[in-house]
């Protein structure tokens, strides 16, 4: 054999012989390592998810006290499903605060509110400020139905609108106001 094919054999061999180190060795480590590195990364999004998760939970643990107090003011803004003398008291005052002739009367229950309808006289601006005390007072109310008219001739002429001139105004409310 000539010197010059022994290197090219011998180029070959080292060529086959690196070939298969890196297939049975390098490249099965190399997949070894993707392997690890990905469970690693999958291990580090868990614990990430953990940490998030119990920083969660003790927010959660300082949330009772805080929903417990938010609770006790809500409440506030609700009437007595069982008794509403408190509310029926509070729209009668707020109605004898502004000179007006009312008549209050519940005209219905449901499982969490209660309708009301209130009929009363008075001059514009006490109406008006009446309703608006109405929608805005410290109880969780909707109004469903305004209705307005002024007093006529022949309502003037009765005895419970004596008091009245023609420029009074005749009022009915329907709302209803959450219940606890």
């Amino acid at each position: 054999m000539s010197p010059k094919r022994k290197i090219i054999l011998s180029s070959i061999f080292f060529l086959i012989f690196f070939l298969l180190i890196f297939l049975f060795l390098i490249f099965p480590t190399l997949k070894e390592l993707k392997r690890i590195s990905r469970e690693i990364l999958q291990t580090n999004l868990k614990l990430e998810e953990i940490e998030r998760r119990q920083e969660e939970i003790e927010k959660f643990k300082k949330l009772p006290s805080e929903i417990k107090e938010n609770l006790s003011k809500f409440e506030n803004f609700l009437v007595n499903k069982e008794i509403p003398i408190d509310f029926v008291e509070f729209l009668e005052k707020m109605a004898k605060d502004l000179n007006i002739q009312s008549q209050i009367s519940i005209s219905s229950f449901s499982k969490d509110s209660i309708s009301f309808q209130i009929k009363g006289v008075s001059s514009p601006e006490n109406v008006f400020k009446f309703i608006e005390k109405v929608e805005n007072c410290n109880y969780l109310t909707q109004i469903e139905k305004i209705r307005i008219s002024k007093l006529t001739e022949s309502e003037l002429k009765r005895e419970e609108f004596k008091e009245f001139s023609k420029n009074d105004l005749k009022f009915e409310i329907f709302f209803s106001v959450l219940t606890k």
